[in-house]
């Protein structure tokens, strides 16, 4: 499998491709816009490791929700505490994400199980646009999103299918075949679930439709006025 480097570069190389590409296609989306989609497309490039109990972007991801937990008790909380027993409320909230909510994620995964698979990248993607449309951003912006998160994540599939190739004696790893798999073949019940949840998200998530359109459109226009 590819080194947390080789994610990483792959992951921004891939991005800075996708969300140029989508920023140069369509009048919907402004530069702070596509800083967003080029860090959302590096995200999904190093995402499906965070199985991976130790693995560097495991540590990133939950520190980084710690944080996010912390700014929501500030947020939610702020105005109403005095300031130590909102700095007591904002340290739980960190150490519960960081080592609990860590804690049971690392319970429940295994590495290259069902979150090394299309379908996991899938239902993350699609709780990302929800995410998105929940906090007001517009409809092609939130798929736009979902879609770079989603591409960068089977770029990190792909990327530990082909490192599982020994391309000097032209023969296959034990580990070919465990990175890029729609589902986890041998856990079908979990799997179930997975797709499951991947198709009740997208029934709900609207306006799936208009993005394709105004894609295709801006895509048409951006060939018919020489863009490259």
């Amino acid at each position: 499998m590819a080194d947390f480097k080789t994610h990483l570069a792959v992951a921004t190389a891939a991005s800075l491709l996708s969300s140029t590409y989508l920023f140069t296609t369509s009048t919907l989306l402004t530069s702070l816009d596509w800083l967003l989609l080029f860090v959302l497309g590096m995200l999904g490039g190093i995402l499906p490791d965070i199985d991976s109990d130790h693995s560097t972007p495991t540590r990133l991801l939950f520190n980084l929700l710690g944080i996010l937990a912390m700014g929501a008790v500030l947020h939610l909380f702020g105005a109403g505490l005095h300031y130590l027993p909102l700095l007591v409320l904002m340290a739980l909230a960190y150490v519960g994400v960081r080592f609990g909510v860590y804690w049971f994620f690392a319970e429940m995964t295994v590495h290259r199980g069902i979150y090394h698979s299309v379908v996991a990248g899938l239902l993350l993607s699609l709780l990302l646009v929800n995410l998105m449309m929940y906090m007001k951003f517009h409809p092609f912006m939130a798929w736009a999103g979902g879609a770079c998160l989603f591409l960068g994540f089977n770029v990190h599939l792909l990327l530990d299918e082909f490192y599982s190739v020994d391309f000097n004696g032209v023969e296959l790893k034990a580990s070919w075949g465990s990175a890029f798999k729609l589902i986890d073949y041998r856990r079908p019940g979990i799997s179930g679930l997975w797709v499951a949840g991947a198709v009740g998200l997208f029934s709900v998530t609207p306006h799936f439709e208009g993005f394709i359109q105004a894609l295709v459109q801006s895509i048409g226009h951006f060939s018919l006025t020489g863009g490259y």
